[in-house]
């Protein structure tokens, strides 16, 4: 089996990447998803979260505050760190026992859509690495229009996280997202099929 590992930062356009893949045939485990659900109410990363900074990033239903807690770690490098000691380790045992699933079930591909890919250290678990590149102005311009960021938050989000340049040598596939869907879903469709020797 097949495992693609799917990273770019925040408004890349790597999630509409991931969509794409599933429509190709892909089996796509997505870690934002996995990080949702080991910090649903009553799971231990939960209570480690409110252990380390305490019930005010918890909403009144009890799940996590994820726009505070995203403010935060933004704004502070040493917040993010603690973070990801506390999450990293779960979502990479249950992003391997998915995968482990997914073989047994005999599913030919598998993209690991993952924005900390690199940075977490799961470049282990896949067989290569595509990284999804797109214009900074276009991405501040997404996380405006579409996530409802200022453009502070926008600038703040995007330079907490490791520049392209420095995850291009990584990359054994690169998909520049620089013009509309339909472009970025024909550079995809000619990726995945070079990838899979379709003539």
């Amino acid at each position: 089996m097949e495992v693609i590992g799917l990273t770019g930062n925040i408004g890349s356009g790597k999630s509409t990447v991931g969509r794409i893949l599933a429509e190709l045939g892909a089996v796509v485990i997505d870690c934002d998803v996995v990080s949702r659900q080991l910090t649903a109410p009553g799971m231990p990363c939960l209570q480690q979260i409110v252990q380390q900074w305490g019930e005010a990033y918890l909403l009144s239903d009890g799940s996590l505050d994820r726009k505070k807690m995203a403010a935060n770690i933004f704004s502070h490098s040493s917040e993010k760190e603690k973070l990801e000691r506390i999450l990293h380790p779960a979502i990479t045992a249950e992003v391997q026992r998915q995968i482990a699933v997914n073989e047994s079930k005999g599913v030919c591909c598998v993209v690991l859509e993952a924005p900390l890919l690199i940075e977490a250290g799961l470049t282990s678990l896949v067989d290569t690495i595509w990284l999804v590149i797109s214009q900074r102005e276009d991405v501040l311009a997404r996380l405006v229009i579409y996530r409802g960021y200022t453009r502070q938050e926008a600038e703040r989000a995007l330079n907490s996280q490791m520049p392209d340049t420095e995850k291009i040598p990584y990359a054994d596939v690169i998909i520049s997202n620089s013009g509309d869907r339909e472009e970025l879903r024909e550079v995809v469709t000619k990726a995945w099929q070079r990838s899979h020797d379709v003539k």
